[in-house]
């Protein structure tokens, strides 16, 4: 039983992991668009970004301690936030100024995501 049932509950963490990066990337992104349609069209400045900077920035209040968060604002009008989880197995998910979009935004950054697809 334990042979079956180690590799499903690893897979099933790994995919509850995900699925929280995402739901929390999407709050940063929609966070950001009030944001940018508040402060005349300019997305909240910024490199680096850790979680605490991102909430303060953008008023929310994400709380992960099992994630890690990176925002850079690359322009004006262009922003990348990043949810990464590196034990064993590493993967970061990734969200841009896109419109949310399955199998497109947030999307697979690097390592090994469960069910997301790889970034463009």
């Amino acid at each position: 039983i334990a042979a079956f049932g180690i590799p499903n509950y690893r897979k099933t963490a790994l995919k509850a992991r995900e699925r929280n990066a995402v739901l929390r990337l999407t709050t940063i992104h929609g966070a950001n668009e009030i944001y940018r349609a508040r402060s005349g069209g300019v997305y909240l400045p910024g490199a680096g970004l850790d979680l605490a900077a991102i909430n303060a920035g953008l008023s929310i209040n994400i709380i992960d301690p099992d994630m890690t968060y990176s925002y850079t604002r690359n322009s004006v009008s262009t922003y990348t936030a990043t949810s990464s989880w590196t034990p064993a197995d590493n993967f970061t998910v990734r969200v841009n100024q896109n419109a949310i979009s399955p199998g497109a935004n947030p999307c697979c950054f690097a390592g090994s995501c469960p069910s997301l697809a790889a970034c463009p």
